[in-house]
């Protein structure tokens, strides 16, 4: 990367604005919107994919994550820690939904963002296997459940898929999500 920092900076906030206003945009509409020429734009990112994955990261630092997760670490307990991940996918997903929808249509030709997005869920999966390790270290985890298992079933459902369906397509609100979400997972993971 070359170029003013706080060009870049411009840029990022220029694409996340529009990513979540309109969903999928152009190079060119971001370059608009940050008020630089494309050929700006390009001293920066040298294609779409590592702009979006910039932008993923410009959210990921600039937005409520890094409280989120620091919330979640300081639970009492396992399964008060896997409710407040629940709590941190319904505060974070709206955040990135729609940078998120972009870099998952886009990953099934582009090698770059499938990838990423790969990197990005195993990096999530692997936040869920520490989350069920602390259950399981409580003694609160279902006998039934393998921890590889019950990592694979938090990981599911608590994906941002199961939320936008049914935030945004089935037109949840979040305090239902959240209540909702936090009783299954718990019911499911510590049995009856």
């Amino acid at each position: 990367m070359t170029g003013n920092p706080r060009t870049r900076e411009r840029i990022l906030a220029a694409a996340e604005r529009l990513l979540a206003e309109r969903g999928p945009v152009s190079m060119g509409a971001i370059a608009q919107a940050a008020g630089v020429s494309r050929q700006a734009l390009y001293l920066h990112f040298d294609d779409r994919a590592e702009l979006l994955l910039a932008t993923v990261d410009h959210i990921d630092s600039s937005g409520p994550l890094a409280e989120l997760r620091r919330w979640v670490s300081e639970a009492p307990d396992g399964l008060t820690a896997v409710a407040r991940f629940v709590e941190l996918h319904a505060e974070y997903s709206p955040h990135i939904i729609e940078v998120a929808r972009t870099i998952d249509a886009g990953r099934l030709t582009d090698p770059d963002l499938e990838a990423a997005w790969s990197d990005r869920m195993e990096g999530r999966r692997n936040a869920c296997g520490r989350l069920i390790r602390w259950v399981a270290e409580d003694g609160a985890l279902d006998p039934c459940w393998s921890p590889d298992g019950a990592t694979d079933y938090l990981w599911s459902q608590t994906s941002l898929r199961v939320w936008d369906d049914l935030v945004n397509a089935r037109g949840w609100s979040r305090d239902r999500y959240v209540t909702t979400m936090q009783r299954t997972v718990r019911r499911a993971l510590a049995g009856p």
